[in-house]
């Protein structure tokens, strides 16, 4: 799977790896309970954009997982 800035949080969440690449970017979400009621609804991209995290970046990071 190739992750875009159109991947729901939900998919990164639901793997480990992915979840912990979200952490240490620091994507607040990923431990965030309120974020939990729109995993189906929120992209990286749009997160990213909130939080001013290099998304380009995080990308390429998410993309190494196998």
């Amino acid at each position: 799977m190739v992750f875009t800035k159109d991947a729901k949080l939900r998919e990164l969440l639901d793997n480990e790896e992915t979840k912990l690449i979200l952490t240490d970017s620091g994507v607040p979400c990923a431990s965030c309970p309120f974020a939990r009621m729109e995993l189906d609804i929120l992209t990286i991209g749009e997160i990213c954009e909130s939080y001013d995290i290099d998304l380009e970046k995080l990308l390429e990071n998410l993309n190494k997982v196998k």
